[in-house]
């Protein structure tokens, strides 16, 4: 997707010292193949939704999905990891109905010796409960998952909405002025008012 392009990453890489130091990589500095290193995403103006009717506008698919299962991360090329999540589909709020599975993709990963760990979202867990504002992956040369259609989340991770025991959650170390309006909503009170806002 073109506006993946376009993020400017910038990468701090956890020393392993005594001290646990930390040091920012410069922009353009490849991205350490050992340790852990904090994924830091700098959006392009306008790409991070301000409300959620602007979420459910940039959705073409909506849903209440359960994560079934991660995929071991793949290298983007760029030295970057990439973790791939399959999703099923219990209720579909905005999109085809037909689609009982999907698979999404997320920045960061853990394999071997290395992690790279997102600061403003967490990657989903297999038994995680969300609800998802996607939208189609349409980039080239992605590996296919078992003939599984291949979304990305709007926003980066605006259009993810995690629930425990029924309650939104948001689980990030940095601020998230969108999702956090509704932490601790329940599920029913978040899913009427998006059905309030995609209703004609």
């Amino acid at each position: 997707m073109k506006l993946l392009l376009f993020l400017v990453l910038s990468v701090v890489l956890r020393l392993p010292t005594a001290s646990a130091q930390e040091a920012r990589a410069r922009r353009g500095d490849p991205l350490p193949t050992q340790g852990t290193s904090h994924l830091y995403i700098t959006p392009m103006p306008g790409q991070i939704p301000s409300s959620l009717k602007e979420l459910c506008d940039l959705s073409t698919l909506i849903i209440d999905g359960t994560v079934k299962a991660t995929i071991p991360p793949r290298d983007t090329g760029t030295g970057a990891l990439e973790t791939d999540a399959v999703i099923a589909i219990g209720r579909t709020l905005k999109g085809p109905a037909s689609l009982n599975h999907v698979v999404i993709s997320q920045r960061g990963g853990t394999t071997g010796d290395r992690a790279v760990v997102p600061a403003q979202y967490s990657l989903v867990e297999p038994g995680e409960r969300y609800i998802l504002f996607l939208t189609e992956d349409k980039r080239p040369n992605i590996p296919e998952v078992a003939t599984t259609k291949r979304y990305l989340v709007v926003g980066i991770w605006s259009g993810l909405f995690r629930f425990e025991e029924g309650r939104m959650r948001v689980n990030a170390r940095t601020p998230d002025p969108l999702r956090s309006r509704y932490e601790g909503l329940s599920l029913e009170q978040i899913t009427g008012e998006i059905s309030d806002v995609l209703r004609p």
